[in-house]
């Protein structure tokens, strides 16, 4: 990977982190970078460790964790809030990623 291609990457990381509650497509982020989507795809990989997808719902839990530990928002908001449209998606993905359901989660931040 060039240092451009690096510095690109690095670019994307940002913008999925300020933009992950919103629909995120491999190809506009392709565009944003400058790449096709399978080098787009390749070095994302190269450089988080992780596929595009996986990051991107990385960082929406880390947000809904934090908003179930802080505020006493439903979880169907929450959910919204992070980018799923359905808060039984958000739930299932919760689960799958965290091995609780995020109101088992926000009762064990609590105590």
């Amino acid at each position: 990977m060039t240092q451009a291609d690096e510095e690109e990457i690095v670019r994307l990381g940002v913008y999925i982190r300020t933009h992950c509650q919103t629909e995120i497509k491999i190809d506009s982020l392709a565009k944003l970078a400058h790449m096709s989507p399978t080098k787009l795809k390749k070095s994302f990989r190269a450089y988080y460790g992780a596929p595009v997808y996986r990051f991107i719902i990385e960082e929406r839990l880390a947000r809904a964790e934090r908003l179930l530990s802080d505020s006493d928002l439903p979880i169907g908001e929450i959910a919204q809030i992070v980018g799923y449209k359905k808060a039984s998606a958000f739930t299932l993905t919760f689960k799958r990623h965290k091995g609780c359901l995020p109101r088992d989660y926000r009762h064990m931040a609590r105590s």
